[in-house]
C-alpha cells in the first residue's frame, strides 16, 4: 500500500503540535521568556498542555513500522487517537512562530515540494531549537521521516550557506524561550544535515571503518588485528563514546571496533552509555549490566569533575577488576578543553590502586591540530578527532 501524502501531513502536523506544547511548558520554567501569546497556554490549563505533550512523547516513541503503516491507511486506533488529540487543540498560526518561519523558508527554497517534506524538515528544526530536549525525540522523528523516504533535507550543507540562512531566519522569529539567533540556526542546520547523512547510512561508523581499513597507517595492522584472540569489550561512557551523537559520524571506540570486526569475527563490543555520564550515574544506570556482560576489557570515559565523583569511580574499577576485566580509563578525547590536574592525578592514583591502565588521550591529542576538531557547541568533537583516536586505539590493540 502506497504512502498517503495527506495522512503524512496529518501525522507531521501532530508532531509539530506536540513539540509546540513542550515549548509552552518550557516557557513556564525557562529564565528566557518568549512571546507571551505565541508561547503561552492560551485558553488551556497547564495540566492540559502537559497531557498534550505526553501524547506527543507517546506518538513519537511508537514503533516506526506502526506509524508508517498508519500513513498508508492501515488502522491503528492508538495512533489515530493520539494524532486526533494533538490536532484538536490549535497552535498559533503566526508567521513569526519559529516553526512557521521554517515552513515558509522551505517553501521559498524549493519549487513545488511535497507539503509533508516541508513540514517534516520544519518539525526537526523546531525540535532542535529546544536544544536540551532534542536528543531522544530527534532520533525517533528521524527514524520515522527516513522510513517514509526523507533521505536529505534540502538545507544548506556548507558553513557559508548555513550562516547565511541563520542571518535570514533569526530576525523573522518572535522571541522564544530558547535561542533563535543566527548561531542557533547554523548549529541546528549542521546537526540535522550530518544526522540525516548518518542515520540514512550515507556516512556512518561503518563507512568510516571501511575507509580506515584502507588507510596507510592502519592497513598494515590488519593481519595482527585479525589474529587477536576472542575478546568481549565493554564501553562505559558519556556522549564522546556514542556514535549516535550529532557532532560525529562515529565515535572513536565504535570506529575502531568496526575496523576489527571487518577482519576478526571474534571481536565483540557493547556500549553502556548515557549523555553526560558521571561515575555516580554510571553506578546507578550501568554498572550491574556491565558486570553481567562479563567483559574481558572495559574502556571507561566518564565526566569526573567533582570530589563526589571519586568514590563511585573507585567502586566501578574495583568491581570490574574483581570480576576479572581489564580496565582502561581514558582521561579525555577533547584536547581543546582545559584539563584539571587534580582529576588527572586522581585517575593515575585510581589506576595504580586497582591495576588499571590510564590512556592519556588528552595529551596525545595536544600533538595534533586539535582546534579544528572543536564542535560548534564548544563541548563535543567533530569526526576528524574521533578518527584520530580510533587510529591510536587500533595501534594499541595491534600490540596486545
Amino acid at each position: 500500500m502506497a504512502v498517503d501524502n495527506q495522512r503524512l501531513v496529518t501525522l507531521v502536523n501532530a508532531m509539530i503540535h506536540g513539540v509546540h506544547w513542550g515549548q509552552v511548558l518550557r516557557q513556564e520554567r525557562a529564565p528566557i521568556k518568549g512571546d507571551a501569546e505565541l508561547f503561552g497556554p492560551g485558553a488551556l490549563s497547564l495540566a492540559r498542555v502537559k497531557e498534550l505533550h505526553e501524547s506527543f512523547k507517546q506518538l513519537a516513541t511508537m514503533p516506526t513500522e506502526q506509524l508508517v503503516a498508519w500513513s498508508r491507511g492501515e488502522i491503528f486506533p492508538n495512533v489515530e487517537k493520539l494524532v486526533a488529540g494533538l490536532l484538536a487543540e490549535p497552535i498559533p498560526d503566526s508567521p513569526r512562530l519559529p516553526v512557521n518561519v521554517m515552513i515558509a523558508y522551505m517553501k521559498r527554497r524549493l519549487t513545488g515540494p511535497e507539503e509533508f517534506f516541508v513540514r517534516a524538515v520544519a518539525n526537526l528544526v523546531q525540535l532542535c531549537l529546544e536544544i536540551d530536549h532534542d536528543g531522544t525525540y530527534l532520533q525517533d522523528l528521524l527514524r520515522l521521516y527516513i522510513a517514509v523516504g526523507v533521505k536529505q533535507l534540502s538545507l544548506p550543507e556548507d558553513d557559508a550557506g548555513q550562516i547565511a540562512a541563520g542571518r535570514e531566519l533569526s530576525p523573522l522569529c518572535a522571541p522564544a524561550p530558547f535561542d533563535t539567533d543566527p548561531d542557533a540556526f547554523h548549529a541546528i542546520f549542521q546537526k540535522l544535515v550530518w544526522w540525516v547523512q548518518k542515520n540514512s547510512g550515507q556516512r556512518d561508523r561503518f563507512t568510516l571503518a571501511r575507509e580506515l581499513s584502507e588507510d596507510p597507517e592502519i592497513k598494515p595492522l590488519l593481519p595482527k588485528l585479525a589474529a587477536l584472540p576472542p575478546r568481549r569489550v565493554a564501553i562505559l561512557g558519556h556522549s564522546m563514546t556514542m556514535s549516535l551523537h550529532w557532532s560525529t559520524f562515529g565515535s572513536w571506540c565504535d570506529i575502531a571496533g568496526e575496523v576489527v570486526k571487518l577482519v576478526n569475527p571474534h571481536y565483540e563490543a557493547k556500549g553502556f552509555q548515557s549523555g553526560g555520564l558521571t561515575p555516580e550515574r554510571a553506578v546507578i544506570e550501568h554498572l550491574a549490566n556491565v558486570l553481567a556482560y562479563k567483559p574481558d576489557e572495559t574502556y571507561i570515559l566518564v565526566a569526573t569533575r567533582l570530589p563526589k565523583d571519586r568514590e563511585p569511580f573507585d567502586q566501578i574499577v574495583r568491581e570490574l577488576r574483581a570480576a576479572g576485566s581489564k580496565v582502561f580509563i581514558v582521561d579525555d578525547v577533547r584536547p581543546f578543553l582545559p584539563q584539571d590536574p587534580a582529576v588527572q592525578n586522581f585517575l593515575k592514583e585510581l589506576c595504580q590502586k586497582h591495576g588499571a591502565t590510564l590512556l592519556e588521550y588528552w595529551s596525545l591529542g595536544q600533538t595534533q591540530n586539535f582546534h579544528a576538531w572543536e564542535c560548534l557547541d564548544d563541548i563535543h568533537m567533530l569526526t576528524d578527532g574521533h578518527v584520530f583516536y580510533a587510529k591510536e586505539t587500533l595501534k594499541r590493540w595491534e600490540k596486545l
